[in-house]
C-alpha cells in the first residue's frame, strides 16, 4: 500500500530527512521524502505493519532539535519506488492553514564540538564546524524551503569530501556543510594603529585565530563576527579593557555579560542552580542572570552594581576557542549603545574608518582587531537574555536561539484562522508577531524604535518574515499609543493594503501575553511598567485589569501622580521625586518645576509603577538618574536585597507598620470606582520613616513588601468581587525578583493561581503576543472601517 504523509512542526534545518531515509531503509519501504514550504511530505509504499511503524518513529523518534507536530497519513494509488531517497524541494505546501515551524540558529552540538578538538578529523581546529543537528538556521535563511540555494551558504560550494558527507552519514543534506577547504574562513585584521582599511595586517584561516586569542591575551579588545552579527570582547579581568569597551560602546553603567567555555567554568565563578544549568546548557544559550548578590572575580567595570552577572556559554566554535584559550571574556554586541548590532564587514569597517577619521577628540576609540568570516547573515540577532524564577525562565531578551519558533496557543477555538494577524508590538524593545491560527512568531529584538536604525531593520524584518512564512496579514493591530512608531508604521500598512486596524490598550496586550502563553480565557491582570497610553489618554504603568476574552476591565490602579518633564521625567529620577513630593503636599521643590506642576504645564498624570521605583531610589538617596534604562530602580533592588539579608520582608514590613508607616488602610483607597493604590502614600511613608532615622534598606525592602502585599490584597478583593481566580502577572517591573517573589508568595498564600511570562520577555518585548492574542478574539467585523 501507498501513503502521503505529512509532517509538520520543526522538522527543516535539523536533518528531518535523512532521518526518514533511515528508518524508511531500516522497515523495507520504498519511497521519496522532500522539504515543501515549512513542512515535510513523504510518499511511502510498504506493508500496512511497517507504516503504521514508520509513521511512529517520524512522530516519536525524531532527531534532536526537531518538535514534530503532526504526522498526517492520506492513502495513495499504488506505487512503486526503487529504494527511498530525498528528492527536489517544492516551494509549496498547499494551502497553509497555520505558520510554518522553522528552528532557530541552534548551538554547536557535542559531536562537533568532538571533530573540532580532534587532531585526526579534517575538521580539526574548524570554528565554523556544523552539521545536520546544529550551526546557524535563521540568521542565514533567505526562503524556505531549507536547502542550500535557499541560504547563504550558496556562496560556497562544497569540495569533493563535503559532496560526500551531503550524499551521507551525520551530515546527510546539511545545508551548512563545510570545512577549511572549501567553507567561510575566519580572517583577522589587526589595527596596528592605522587609521585606513587598506593598512591594515590581515591573517587567516588558523594563523587568524591565534592571533586573535593572543591579542585577547595581551588585554586587546576584539571585534568578531559570529551567528547574528559583531560582538566585542575582552577580559573581565582587566580593568582598563573593559573601561575602554565602555567608552567604544557609549556604554557608561550597564554591566556586560561573560562568556564562559564550559559550565565547570561557571561554577567557579558562582554557584548556579540546575534550572539555571539547563537553561545555559540549552540550544538557544541565552545569557543567563545568576548570583544574587555574590561578588564576583571580575573588574568593577563589569558588573557594575548589579546583583546578578550575565553568564553564558559559546554557541559556535570560533566563540569556544577563543573562551577555551583565553579564559572568560567579556561578549557583548559590536554597536554603539542603542543602536543595531552591525552584521556586514563591509559597513563595520566603513563605519571604523569613519570614526577614525572625525575629529580625534570627538571620535570613539576603536577594537584592536576584527575577526570575520565570508558567511552573509541576514538578520540582526542579539544575544536572548533570561533568568530562573521560581524554577521556571523569565525571559528578559528573546532573539538568537528561540526566534523564530512560535509560541503555540491553546485556544478552543481560533477566530479569523484563515487571515495572518501582524501585531506590531511597541516602540522600546521593539518585536513585531504573525499569527495564523494557533501559533504566533514572534520577530528577534530590534532595540528602541525611536533609533532610526532599528526602525529601518523592523520594516525590513517585516517584508522578510512574510516572504519566508508566506504569511501576508489580513489584519493589523498596534497598541493604541498615538505617536508610536510601530502605531505609525501598522496604520500605514493597513492604509496600503485597505486591511482593518485594530488597537489594542498596552497593558491590556501585556498580560493578554501571559494569557496567550498559559491557555488563560480569563484573569486577574496586573501589569507594572514604566509607561503605556491608557484608554483615559493619560500614561498608565500601574494596572490591575479583569480581562475576560478579548476584554478589560480597569478595576484598580496607583492613584495618578501629575509628572512634568515628558520624557526627562524617564532619566532624571530625582525630578521625579520631586514631583511626587509635591503631590504628597511638599512644596519645598525648585521653583520652576513647582510652577510647571502648579500650572499643568509640560505635564502629564501617570499611574506608573516604573517612575514610583525611580522616584522611591532618589528619596532613598540610592540614584537620582537612570544611566541606562532600569538603574533606579536596580539600585533600590539592590537596597533592599541588602536589609534582606538580615530580615525577610514581612518581617521589616510589620516593624514599620507597628511604627506607623506603610499600613495598609493608609495606602489602599476603595470607593466608589477603581481601587487605588496611593502613592503620595508610599511617598510619605518612605520619607517619614528617614526622618525618624530609618535605615533606608530596610526602608527600601518595606516599600517592596508594602506594594506587594497591596497588590494582593487589592486582587483578593476584585476576586471576591469578580469569581475570578488566575491572576497574570506582566511588566517590566517584575524584572524585580524580591517584588516578584513576594507578589507570588503573596498571592499563592490567598489560594489564587499566579501566572508569569516563560516563553516572552515579560517587558514589551512581549506585547505583540498579547495583541496577536486579542485580535484573534476580538470579531473585525466584514463593515469595519479600514484604515485612513
Amino acid at each position: 500500500m501507498t501513503e502521503h504523509i505529512r509532517v509538520t512542526g520543526a522538522v527543516q534545518g535539523i536533518g528531518y530527512r535523512p532521518f526518514a531515509v533511515k528508518e524508511a531503509v531500516k522497515l523495507h519501504i520504498g519511497g521519496e521524502v522532500r522539504n515543501a514550504g515549512g513542512v515535510v511530505e513523504i510518499t511511502a509504499t510498504g506493508k500496512k505493519a511497517a507504516l503504521d511503524e514508520f509513521a511512529r518513529r517520524l512522530r516519536d523518534e525524531a532527531p534532536e532539535g526537531a518538535a514534530v507536530l503532526s504526522v498526517v497519513r492520506t492513502p495513495l494509488p499504488a506505487q512503486t519506488f526503487d529504494g527511498f531517497r530525498v528528492v527536489q524541494s517544492s516551494e509549496d505546501a498547499g494551502t497553509a492553514k497555520e505558520l510554518p515551524v522553522f528552528p532557530p540558529d541552534l548551538a554547536m552540538c557535542t559531536v562537533c564540538d568532538r571533530e573540532m578538538n580532534d587532531p585526526a578529523d579534517r575538521r580539526y581546529r574548524y570554528p565554523l564546524i556544523s552539521c545536520a543537528g546544529c550551526g546557524p538556521r535563521f540568521s542565514i535563511l533567505k526562503a524556505l524551503p531549507y536547502d542550500r540555494e535557499n541560504t547563504t551558504m550558496e556562496d560556497f560550494a562544497m569540495c569533493p569530501q563535503c559532496a560526500a558527507d551531503y550524499a551521507a552519514g551525520r551530515r546527510h543534506y546539511a545545508q551548512t556543510v563545510s570545512c577549511p577547504d572549501c567553507g567561510p574562513q575566519m580572517i583577522l585584521s589587526l589595527q596596528d594603529g592605522a587609521a585606513s582599511t587598506e593598512k591594515r595586517v590581515r591573517y587567516t584561516g588558523e594563523k587568524a585565530m591565534k592571533q586573535a586569542c593572543a591579542l585577547l591575551r595581551a588585554g586587546g579588545i576584539l571585534a568578531v563576527k559570529g551567528i547574528g552579527g559583531f560582538q566585542f570582547f575582552c577580559s573581565p579581568f582587566n580593568g582598563p579593557a573593559a573601561e575602554r569597551l565602555r567608552r567604544i560602546k557609549g556604554r557608561e553603567k550597564k554591566p556586560f555579560a561573560v562568556m564562559c567555555a564550559d559550565m565547570a567554568e561557571i561554577r567557579r565563578i558562582c554557584p548556579v542552580s540546575d534550572e539555571e544549568e539547563a537553561l545555559l546548557r540549552s540550544p538557544a544559550r541565552p545569557i543567563v542572570l545568576v548570583g544574587d548578590g555574590r561578588v564576583f572575580p571580575f573588574s568593577p567595570a563589569v558588573c557594575g552594581d548589579s546583583r546578578y552577572a550575565g553568564l553564558f556559554l559559546p554557541s559556535f566554535g570560533v566563540q569556544e576557542r577563543l573562551v577555551k584559550e583565553c579564559g572568560p571574556l567579556i561578549a557583548t554586541s559590536a554597536n554603539l549603545s542603542g543602536q543595531p548590532i552591525p552584521t556586514d564587514e563591509k559597513t563595520y569597517f566603513a563605519g571604523m574608518d569613519g570614526r577614525n577619521a572625525a575629529d580625534s577628540e570627538n571620535s570613539l576609540p576603536h577594537p584592536d582587531g576584527v575577526l570575520y568570516h565570508g558567511r552573509r547573515i541576514l538578520r540582526p540577532l542579539d544575544d536572548s537574555v533570561a533568568f530562573v524564577s521560581a524554577g521556571r525562565t523569565a525571559m528578559v531578551r528573546r532573539s538568537r536561539g528561540y526566534v523564530p519558533t512560535p509560541v503555540f496557543l491553546q485556544e478552543k477555538t481560533a477566530e479569523n484562522s484563515g487571515s495572518v494577524i501582524f501585531a506590531a508590538g511597541g516602540d522600546l524593545k521593539a518585536a513585531f508577531a504573525l499569527r495564523r491560527g494557533g501559533r504566533v512568531i514572534l520577530s528577534q529584538y530590534f532595540g528602541d524604535l525611536e533609533e532610526y536604525a532599528n526602525l529601518q531593520n523592523y520594516r525590513k524584518e517585516e517584508q522578510n518574515y512574510e516572504t519566508i512564512f508566506g504569511a501576508e496579514p489580513g489584519v493589523i493591530v498596534c497598541d493604541l499609543h498615538p505617536r508610536y512608531f510601530s502605531s505609525a508604521f501598522a496604520a500605514d500598512l493597513a492604509a496600503e493594503r485597505g486591511l482593518p486596524l485594530v488597537k489594542v490598550q498596552h497593558h491590556h496586550a501585556h498580560i493578554a501575553s501571559v494569557m496567550a502563553e498559559h491557555g488563560l480565557d480569563s484573569c486577574i491582570g496586573i501589569a507594572f511598567d514604566g509607561t503605556g497610553y491608557g484608554n483615559d489618554g493619560s500614561l498608565w504603568g500601574g494596572e490591575f485589569l479583569l480581562c475576560r476574552g478579548a476584554s478589560a476591565e480597569r478595576r484598580a490602579s496607583l492613584s495618578p501622580v501629575l509628572l512634568a518633564g515628558g520624557d526627562v521625567a524617564s532619566v532624571q529620577a530625582k525630578q521625579t521625586a520631586d514631583c511626587y513630593r509635591y503631590a504628597a503636599g511638599d512644596r519645598n521643590i525648585p521653583p520652576l518645576l513647582a510652577g510647571l506642576l502648579e500650572h499643568r504645564i509640560s505635564t502629564a498624570e501617570s499611574t506608573s509603577a516604573g517612575r514610583l521605583f525611580d522616584a522611591a531610589a532618589s528619596l532613598l538617596g540610592l540614584r537620582d538618574e537612570n544611566g541606562y534604562e532600569g538603574e533606579c530602580a536596580i539600585a533600590l533592588e539592590n537596597a533592599a536585597a541588602k536589609a534582606a539579608e538580615i530580615k525577610t520582608p514581612k518581617e521589616v514590613l510589620r516593624e514599620m507598620r507597628v511604627r506607623g508607616w506603610f499600613r495598609e488602610e493608609d495606602l489602599v483607597k476603595k470607593g466608589s470606582g477603581r481601587i487605588l493604590l496611593d502613592q503620595t502614600a508610599f511617598v510619605r511613608a518612605m520619607t517619614e520613616a528617614q526622618a525618624h532615622g530609618a535605615d533606608s534598606r530596610e526602608v527600601a525592602l518595606a516599600f517592596h513588601a508594602a506594594l506587594a502585599s497591596c497588590s494582593v490584597s487589592v486582587c483578593e478583593a476584585i476576586a471576591e468581587e469578580s469569581g475570578e481566580r488566575r491572576v497574570a502577572l506582566s511588566g517590566g517591573v517584575f524584572a524585580n525578583r524580591i517584588l516578584r517573589d513576594e507578589m507570588r508568595e503573596g498571592l499563592t498564600e490567598r489560594g489564587l493561581d499566579v501566572y508569569f511570562n516563560e516563553q516572552v520577555p515579560m517587558n514589551d518585548g512581549g506585547i505583540a503576543l498579547g495583541q496577536a492574542l486579542i485580535a484573534g478574539r476580538a470579531s473585525v467585523p466584514a463593515d469595519a472601517a479600514k484604515a485612513e
